[in-house]
């Protein structure tokens, strides 16, 4: 049987041992421990780093988004456009529609749609033009994307809508 002395000593000579390992592995000279090992906190640094600069991105995107949303629109209708525009095409033949400097008008079975544009965006494509009018209709934003070809053969046609034809309407007379 062991005396309770050699026990303890034996406790003392594994908790040395253990001591000395732990030492070894965190590389600290002192057999104190103060929080973390020095890797750790170099680790746990660097991530704070990372992550502190991916925050910085996302913010600096969102702020840049915001500002887009907010800058001024150009709203500006070529005078090419402006005007009742009429197709041959016997679904669309009763409902014409109408280009102002700042409004869409589509004619429906009930009258008249009018709607607010908000935004025209323009390109020139071959030997056409094209364009993008973002517009209002009951709180929401739509687009209308058309093709303007200029003359001899003027006419309008819509991106979703080739096969149609929109002519100028002759005005009418006083």
């Amino acid at each position: 049987m062991t005396s309770p002395s050699d026990n303890r000593a034996r406790l003392g000579e594994k908790a040395a041992e253990l001591l000395a390992e732990m030492q070894r592995q965190s590389g600290s000279p002192s057999g104190r421990s103060s929080g973390p090992a020095a890797g750790e906190t170099a680790k746990g640094g660097a991530r704070v780093k990372i992550l502190s600069v991916i925050f910085g991105i996302v913010l600096a995107v969102a702020i840049v988004m915001v500002g887009v949303r907010l800058l001024p629109k150009e709203r500006t209708v070529p005078v090419e456009l402006l005007g009742t525009w009429e197709t041959e095409v016997a679904s669309h033949a009763e409902h014409p529609m109408e280009i102002t400097a700042d409004t869409l008008r589509f004619h429906t079975e009930e009258g008249w749609a009018e709607h607010a544009i908000v935004q025209v965006q323009s390109r020139e494509e071959d030997a056409r033009m094209w364009y993008r009018f973002g517009y209002e209709a009951e709180g929401e934003e739509f687009e209308l994307t058309l093709y303007y070809y200029p003359p001899p053969d003027e006419h309008l046609q819509f991106e979703n809508q080739p096969h149609l034809e929109w002519r100028k309407a002759a005005p009418e007379a006083p």
